[in-house]
């Protein structure tokens, strides 16, 4: 591991130990390398400062712009703009902005706007909106990203969900970022009311899009879909009521999910602190698909009062590693979080009051220092195929409490699971788990190491003759 060079030491190697230090951070030429800090890291104080500078940033941009009102937009919510915009795109030609003053700009979105032109910036205005006119496509975009480079900051897109007429279809998105849009922003955009996602992510693999601050608001099936990509980085944002103005499944808040036998895989992609609540689905669905691979991580999110699970992998094929670090799966009608396909490492966080289990497995499974309380079920449920998951640093205590003698703090039915360092603890009133720990007939090869369990209705741990406890659970 790269370190300092130690004073009174390390003479003859000084010079490149202090190179391969600062290599980690930094470019040959001392220029911080991209993304060697991230914004979560900086200060609140910082954040705000450089939010500022944004701003002012996109202010100067749009005073540099082309505006679409000299290629003739209107923005009255009646005139159908889309080739007053288009025209205005073209003009530009990827090297000026394209500013959209303040308006609702009627968009035919069985063509779309093209963004087809490397290098094309769209500033909207914060009230500028982009609106599908009312139709009844089974599929349809609003604005199409096909060329590399491409900003969309700003603004509103919205589509025609409360006007839709007919019911075919769940294709009807507000934004598609394609294959060969690599290197695509979106930043404090509001994407709503599109009969199909808010965004979606796909038809190839883009590499190095960024979603910055979006919030995707009452979308139908996705408030965001991402189906092939390499290095995708989802920043902030709220994912919020998908499926509220009616729905189509999956209705997640986010879903990473390649197409199965596609060829796209979605890897190395970034989900850092984004608010994914009040869906209908799950608020972040984490899908293995035949012959691809789903890889990367999600740190810091928040998982609130979606109708399913906060957090669900699932996926009968294929390859999924994901890590999630630091999020919180809070007051879902589901389980908080759910692994239903192996390939989960959940580290941090917490699972609390969920009106299912804090965490389900129906696959292997592998917790670290997570904090699991006051959900309605069990606290932790190892349903059988979860076999050999390991379960470090926990702490479990105050579950069951949706029914009186029903539930445990962990409850194991698959066989080899590690618990080691954690500590289960039924609450002391009230509907309340029946033990600590119960291995249940058939789950063989369980050790508990360093573990504590206090005593529920019936007892502390209920254990299978093969039980290893080091030492004694108590």
């Amino acid at each position: 591991m790269p370190r300092l060079p130690q004073p009174g030491a390390d003479f003859d190697d000084w010079g490149q130990l202090l190179n391969d230090y600062l290599s980690q951070a930094h470019n040959s030429d001392g220029t911080i390398k991209a993304n060697a800090i991230s914004e979560s890291a900086l200060s609140p104080e910082i954040q705000t400062k450089l939010n500022a500078v944004a701003e002012l940033q996109s202010a100067a941009d749009a005073s540099l712009a082309i505006s679409v009102t000299d290629y003739g937009a209107v923005g009255n919510g009646v005139a159908d703009d889309t080739a007053a915009i288009q025209a205005a795109v073209v003009a530009a030609n990827g090297r000026i902005p394209v500013a959209i003053p303040a308006g609702t700009y009627m968009i035919n979105a069985g063509t779309g706007l093209q963004l087809n032109i490397a290098g094309t910036r769209l500033i909207l205005a914060p009230s500028a909106t982009l609106k599908a006119i009312t139709n009844s496509l089974a599929s349809y975009v609003i604005l199409n990203v096909t060329a590399a480079d491409c900003a969309i900051v700003g603004g509103i897109v919205m589509g025609d969900i409360t006007t839709h007429v007919g019911s075919a279809g769940e294709w009807g998105h507000g934004i598609i970022i394609n294959g060969a849009a690599h290197r695509c922003l979106v930043e404090r955009v509001t994407v709503k009311h599109c009969w199909g996602d808010g965004i979606y992510i796909g038809n190839g693999m883009p590499t190095d899009v960024q979603v910055v601050q979006v919030i995707a608001d009452s979308n139908r099936r996705q408030g965001m879909s991402v189906v092939g990509a390499n290095r995708i980085r989802v920043q902030g944002g709220s994912y919020i009521n998908t499926g509220a103005l009616g729905a189509v499944a999956p209705t997640a808040g986010i879903d990473i999910e390649p197409n199965p036998s596609s060829g796209n895989n979605v890897i190395e992609f970034i989900l850092e602190g984004a608010v994914c609540a009040s869906n209908v689905g799950p608020g972040i669905q984490l899908t293995r698909a035949t012959a691809q691979t789903t890889r990367g991580k999600v740190s810091g999110c928040i998982a609130s009062a979606n109708g399913q699970a906060g957090i669900l992998s699932a996926g009968s094929a294929g390859s999924l590693a994901v890590d999630v670090v630091g999020c919180s799966a809070i007051y879902n009608s589901g389980d908080g979080v759910q692994a239903a396909c192996p390939g989960l490492v959940v580290n941090g966080g917490r699972a609390f009051a969920n009106t299912g289990h804090g965490v389900s497995a129906t696959t292997q499974v592998d917790l670290q220092g997570c904090t699991v309380s006051f959900n309605a079920k069990c606290g932790l449920l190892f349903g059988a195929g979860s076999n050999n998951s390991t379960v470090t640093g926990m702490i479990i205590r105050n579950n069951g409490s949706g029914a009186a003698t029903t539930w445990h703090e962990v409850d194991v039915a698959s066989t080899g699971l590690i618990m080691s360092g954690s500590v289960a603890r039924p609450a002391t009133s009230g509907n309340r788990a029946i033990y600590g720990i119960n291995v249940r007939s058939g789950a063989t090869g369980a050790v508990f190491a360093g573990c504590r369990a206090t005593v529920g209705t019936s007892g502390a741990i209920s254990p299978r003759a093969d039980t290893v406890q080091a030492p004694a659970v108590s």
